[in-house]
């Protein structure tokens, strides 16, 4: 039972950190007027996780 919620803990963790970032790349976007490429190279987002991250936007 305790590593059900452990795992269900750190899949919450790494979902808040996912829509963190997306609303720091939207933000990056929205009001520099960035395209997604220049807002996740600022953000020094890795490219496997740009890719991840172009699918969500």
């Amino acid at each position: 039972m305790y590593d059900a919620y452990k795992e269900a803990k750190n899949s919450g963790k790494k979902e808040g950190v996912q829509e963190s970032t997306l609303n720091h790349i939207r933000s990056l976007m929205k009001n520099c007027h960035w395209t997604a490429q220049q807002a996740m190279d600022a953000l020094s987002i890795s490219i496997e996780d740009q890719k991840k991250f172009i699918m969500l936007l």
